[in-house]
């Protein structure tokens, strides 16, 4: 580590360890003072320069703050401790875009590393850019093959379609949650989908779209049972109300009361289906049957 000017990892925590500590008790007068005798020694010790502009910082005064800790970006650090800091200072400062900044830089200097490219992709989430949100899941995904990062392009592609400057055309709307839903497929079909998570947001980006009777059939289905075994009863009622199908969904709620019969929610919702159900003509009823 150049930039620790030689130091060890274990030493340069140590002699940081007082400017912490300081600054977690409330003590910023005396953070200053520890981080001021460590750069007498070790003047371009960046993370020391850092933790001296967080202490400004917390101590109001502002100017000093931010001439410390322009000169320490200026730098483009890539250590971890040294970013993280900076990272608060900016968070407290309301300068989340200074924090995407940071981060490009370190990646420009160390591309295809995980730790970094990760941290990019949360500057992202905190100012809602969720293009470049993508771009970044999706860099990650080719330097670590995770399927979480996979699900991080696609949740990154959701919120384009939901969120995103696009999201009130309609058109854009469908593209974007169409895009979403291949994307799953496709893992789908390689049999690469692994979690519950994964499983809640699939059925998610169907109900978006009102295909309902696709989000059902992956709900009852093998890999869903598998995956999302708790999947809470709520999301059957939910869907089987949109498709209109109230025989089932009642069948559905006399099971469940006759298993537990102090469920006054099911028998609420009984009680709607049961209503449902009289609506229906003689030959609807059948049909239904």
């Amino acid at each position: 580590m150049a930039q620790q000017q030689g130091m060890d990892s274990a030493l340069f925590e140590r002699r940081l360890r007082p400017v912490y500590d300081n600054l977690e008790v409330g003590n910023n007068r005396k953070a200053l003072q520890e981080s001021e005798k460590l750069l007498r020694k070790h003047p371009n010790l960046l993370c020391a320069r850092a933790l001296k502009g967080l202490s400004l910082l917390r101590l109001g005064r502002y100017d000093e703050s931010h001439g410390c800790l322009q000169t320490v970006a200026e730098e483009k650090p890539t250590d971890d401790s040294t970013l993280q800091v900076l990272s608060f200072c900016y968070r407290e400062m309301e300068q989340l875009d200074k924090i995407v900044e940071l981060y490009q830089h370190a990646v420009k200097q160390n591309p295809g590393n995980e730790e970094l490219l990760a941290h990019l992709f949360i500057s992202h989430v905190r100012v809602e850019d969720y293009k470049a949100q993508q771009a970044v899941a999706l860099q990650l995904y080719k330097a670590q093959p995770k399927n979480a990062y996979y699900f991080w392009s696609v949740i990154s592609v959701v919120f384009q379609g939901i969120r995103g400057p696009e999201s009130a055309l309609p058109e854009k709307r469908k593209i974007y949650l169409g895009l979403a839903q291949r994307m799953v497929d496709k893992h789908i079909k390689e049999g690469k989908m692994e979690t519950e998570q994964e499983a809640f947001l699939y059925l998610h980006i169907l109900k978006l779209q009102n295909k309902y009777q696709e989000a059902w059939e992956f709900l009852t289905g093998e890999l869903c049972a598998k995956l999302y075994p708790g999947a809470p009863v709520s999301m059957k009622f939910e869907l089987l109300k949109e498709l209109g199908n109230w025989r089932e969904l009642n069948e559905l709620l006399q099971q469940l009361l006759d298993a537990d019969r102090d469920r006054w929610d099911f028998y609420k919702e009984g009680i709607q289906s049961s209503f449902e159900l009289l609506k229906l003509t003689p030959q609807r009823r059948g049909e239904r049957g």
